[in-house]
């Protein structure tokens, strides 16, 4: 993948939001999954994804340098139960990797991992559930453009949905 006129932050003007075009950026990698319906009551998901980002073109001389806020690796694992009632639950990790805040790699965010859970009713057409990510409520920074100016990531988020099926 190669993307021209990437918006990055700008230099000059750190923690306000301000942003440049930087030139082009190149993203190689692989993404895996691999599903599986163990039975008529356990499903699993699990998935990788490695990405080796790298800016191509710029004027601030990180030519080579990791593109900010491109994970080198994330990972996922789910598992499903489904009930004979119409009932089913899930519960899964996500592991995101480690990345950079600024072009010029100066400043890491930590990678994470995260807990997500689920609980679903499913009666004739409709589908209910409830989804939960960020179980732990697990405070950690999602990105710091200088070691001043830090953004939390979010905190536990539930969402219900309702679905009809044709």
């Amino acid at each position: 993948l190669r993307k021209r006129n990437v918006l990055t932050a700008d230099p000059a003007n750190l923690g306000i939001g301000a942003q440049i075009q930087r030139g082009e950026v190149r993203v190689r990698g692989i993404e895996l999954e691999a599903e599986a319906e163990l039975d008529k009551h356990w499903k699993i998901n699990a998935s990788f994804t490695g990405l080796d980002g790298k800016i191509t073109q710029n004027n601030d001389g990180n030519v080579g340098k990791r593109p900010s806020l491109v994970p080198r690796v994330n990972l996922a694992a789910w598992a499903e139960r489904q009930f004979d009632n119409g009932w089913r639950a899930g519960a899964g990790l996500r592991r995101i990797g480690s990345t950079y805040s600024d072009d010029a790699n100066t400043f890491s965010n930590d990678g994470v991992t995260l807990s997500d859970a689920m609980l679903g009713y499913r009666y004739r057409n409709w589908d209910l559930a409830l989804n939960i990510n960020n179980l732990s409520d697990k405070i950690y920074l999602g990105n710091c453009a200088s070691d001043s100016t830090c953004i939390y990531a979010a905190r536990r988020r539930a969402q219900l949905t309702a679905r009809y099926v044709w």
